[in-house]
């Protein structure tokens, strides 16, 4: 899984997942990513992970 990640994310912004599962589907909109994950990272920082590119 490749990290995407997402512009002006402040710490704490993953507690609310479904959120942030939203910004990271809108990252990808018109691109070729289906499968999109959302995690929290360090700082609770909201954080996009999907399959990489072949």
């Amino acid at each position: 899984m490749c990290r995407i990640n997402l512009d002006n994310q402040k710490p704490g912004s993953c507690q609310n997942k479904p959120a942030c599962l939203s910004a990271c589907k809108k990252r990808v909109e018109g691109s070729a990513i289906q499968e999109i994950n959302a995690r929290c990272s360090i700082g609770k920082k909201c954080a996009c992970y999907a399959p990489c590119p072949k």
